[in-house]
Parts: structure tokens; C-alpha cells; sequence
């Protein structure tokens, strides 16, 4: 092969590179181009496939009323807007502490509890025995949440008779699955 040949090989290559290198560039220009209101179409629809599963699950349309105790105000704002993604007909009342959560449980009913396990001014586990002994909370499913007392957690939500529990940091879409689970649940049991 003589040093022209391949002189000649190697400019081919590197066109056969080039070209290569703008195909890719081409391909990502058209994926980004994507418009954020076709990106918003597709979030929306994936959300109302969610919400339409979550319904079905639940059944009915009737509000699903959630007491949602945590003293984080981030993590209790995340929950809200994935219960709420989740949920079509979901009430949220949230409570920063277990006097908070009492005086809000006494003028409401609720489907469910989702309680943290550590509060400024007692525990989880106390709250929940406050929510037994009201007669409109005495069946009330809770779940519990903690990441200060992860190995506690099981035997804690046992004994308060928690339907689940959820280890801190945990994914949004676990609290909505475990939430969908346990009114599922208490859907069945009430019809039989």
C-alpha cells in the first residue's frame, strides 16, 4: 500500500467519522427540539393513566381524605403533590405535630393516616393510639414513616396496628403505592 493509499484510507475514515458525528448530532438536535408542550402532554397523559389506575384500585369517586404528619415541611410538601398526581379526588390536611394532628383529627374524618414515627412534641406511635380512641379514627388505616428509627420501625408499626411502614428517604411513588394498597385493603374488608 503506498503512502497515498493511505493517505487516501484515513481522509475516508475521517469523513465516514465526520459524517457519523453529525448523524448523532442531527438525531440529538431532534430529540431536544421536543417542545416542552409536547413534554407536558406526555407528563400529563402518563399522570392521568396513573390517577385512572390508582382510581380503579381505590374504586369510586368519592374523596380520599388524608392526614399526612411530618415535621418536614419539604417531605410534607412532596408527599402532598405525588398523593395528589396520584390520587384524583385526594384531600390532603397536613399537621407538623402530634397536638397539631390531634385537633385536626377531632374535626375531621380521614381514610387514612400517614404518620411520622418522630415529632416535635411526642411520638408517632402515641399519635396513633390518640387516633384509635376517637370513634371516627378507630378503624383507620396509618402508615408509619421514620428515617431516625429505621429498625424500630416494623415492631413500632405492628404494635399501633399499621397497616405499613415506609423507611426514610423513600420514593414518592412508594408512599402512593403503599397508600393505594392499604385503601384497597380496607375497601375489601369492608366488603366482606
Amino acid at each position: 500500500m503506498s503512502e497515498n493509499d493511505a493517505t487516501n484510507g484515513l481522509v475516508s475514515a475521517e469523513a465516514k467519522f465526520d459524517e457519523a458525528v453529525q448523524s448523532v448530532q442531527a438525531s440529538a438536535a431532534r430529540i431536544s427540539a421536543k417542545s416542552e408542550a409536547e413534554f407536558r402532554r406526555d407528563l400529563e397523559q402518563w399522570a392521568a393513566r396513573r390517577r385512572m389506575s390508582a382510581q380503579a384500585a381505590i374504586g369510586g369517586a368519592k374523596p380520599i381524605r388524608v392526614l399526612l404528619v411530618d415535621d418536614d415541611e419539604q417531605l410534607l410538601a412532596a408527599c402532598e403533590r405525588d398523593l395528589l398526581l396520584t390520587l384524583p379526588s385526594c384531600v390532603v390536611m397536613k399537621a407538623a405535630s402530634v397536638d397539631e394532628a390531634n385537633k385536626i383529627a377531632r374535626r375531621n374524618e380521614f381514610d387514612i393516616a400517614i404518620i411520622d414515627l418522630n415529632l416535635p412534641d411526642g411520638t408517632g406511635m402515641e399519635l396513633a393510639t390518640i387516633l384509635r380512641a376517637l370513634d371516627q379514627h378507630a378503624m383507620l388505616p396509618i402508615l408509619m414513616i421514620s428515617g431516625t428509627t429505621p429498625e424500630e420501625l416494623p415492631e413500632v408499626s405492628t404494635l399501633v396496628g399499621a397497616v405499613g411502614y415506609l423507611v426514610k428517604p423513600f420514593h414518592l411513588g412508594d408512599l402512593a403505592r403503599k397508600t393505594i394498597d392499604a385503601l384497597s385493603s380496607r375497601r375489601a374488608d369492608k366488603e366482606h
